[in-house]
């Protein structure tokens, strides 16, 4: 186990919890064989020849890279595993709507079609050769300014699908990918992805977890009385941040039912006490990111792209950043609505004090 409450800072998360282990990915090879490195989310990192195709299994999803009539380059199949066919089918709708939606985002994977392959229906999504985040600094000793470029490329992405009103939801370091030398940054997997409704939130039921566990915010676990909206996204940047500068995950359990309490509960150990490089700046804006209440978080990526961006501008030779106030640009793009109570602490001591006295079995009028 690995969580927030004792600063284990050189051990580096590589392993698998139970979930993650379930939605590991299977290479099974088909027709004319293949030469298919799975990597992450999509197994993106592959390397083919003209007429050779792999297949990779993940969760209700069959995805393969393959070379079509219609395309010059190769693309990504994604199509409904038949065991699970209509849940699968209906993601699929959601990935192309959600995709197309965002066909004007820079560094979108973009949503290439729709066919019926083999009779049925399937999703045809750019190909890119890379990898993911996750892989990337596995196999990678990034300097603190690699990272940070990261950092801002991808939270300019984020900030850019959140000015559509929409919401990813599945942010982590498996659904990003790394590309070519210049490490260009791309989001994919929009299965999970919705459209913020007209009060800027969406409900999560308690039955249904949206997202992979160890990068979900609080109120995507269905625990909490919240809905999500583009903070809970902030929030999973924040693990994604976390884990990029400090090569390991701010909460880590075998038990998806204790790191649901880590998100919910625990308070992560600041990234520059996990590693001593980490100027204590990014430290602030990283644990703001994580904070447990919504709006105790930054309240736009704009804000946080912002602060990233200033640190960039900072950052020294010798890998120190002069600190400044963070969260000062940040601004919500729309009315928000806060869900706390304030200027009731009497009436709430009150009814505290009532729901004790019911727990003695002492009757009392409010």
């Amino acid at each position: 186990m690995r969580s927030g409450r004792s600063g284990r800072s050189t051990k580096k998360v590589r392993r698998r919890s139970r979930l993650a282990t379930v939605c590991a990915l299977r290479l099974q090879p088909v027709a004319g064989g293949a030469n298919l490195t799975a990597r992450g989310d999509f197994g993106i990192l592959a390397r083919m020849e003209s007429a050779k195709k792999g297949r990779i299994h993940r969760g209700n999803s069959i995805i393969s890279i393959e070379v079509l009539p219609d395309y010059v380059q190769p693309v990504v199949i994604k199509k409904a595993s038949r065991s699970h066919a209509s849940p699968a089918i209906q993601s699929l709708e959601v990935e192309y709507e959600m995709t197309r939606a965002l066909d004007a985002v820079e560094g979108v994977r973009k949503a290439l079609g729709q066919q019926s392959i083999d009779d049925q229906p399937a999703l045809i999504l750019e190909y890119i050769e890379g990898e993911t985040l996750r892989d990337h600094i596995a196999s990678h000793a990034l300097g603190l300014r690699s990272r940070l470029e990261i950092a801002i490329a991808l939270t300019r992405i984020l900030a850019g699908i959140h000015r559509e009103n929409i919401i990813h939801l599945d942010l982590s370091s498996r659904n990003i990918l790394i590309a070519g030398e210049e490490r260009a940054v791309h989001l994919i997997d929009l299965s999970s992805a919705s459209r913020i409704d007209a009060d800027g939130h969406q409900k999560v039921q308690p039955d249904r977890i949206l997202g992979e566990l160890p990068y979900i915010a609080p109120e995507q676990t269905g625990r909490v009385n919240r809905a999500v909206d583009e903070r809970s996204d902030l929030y999973s940047l924040g693990v994604v941040l976390y884990e990029l500068m400090t090569r390991q995950l701010p909460f880590d359990s075998d038990d998806p039912a204790e790191l649901i309490h880590y998100h919910i509960a625990w308070i992560p150990v600041s990234p520059s006490r996990v590693s001593a490089e980490i100027p204590e700046v990014i430290s602030e804006i990283i644990l703001k990111l994580l904070s447990k209440q919504p709006e105790d978080r930054y309240q736009s990526a704009a804000g946080v792209l912002v602060d990233l961006e200033k640190c960039l501008q900072r950052l020294s030779p010798d890998g120190t950043i002069e600190g400044f106030p963070v969260g000062q640009a940040d601004h919500p793009g729309r009315v928000v609505y806060p869900r706390k109570l304030y200027g009731r602490e009497r009436e709430l001591k009150e009814l505290v004090s009532a729901f004790e006295g019911a727990c003695r079995e002492t009757s009392s009028m409010i």
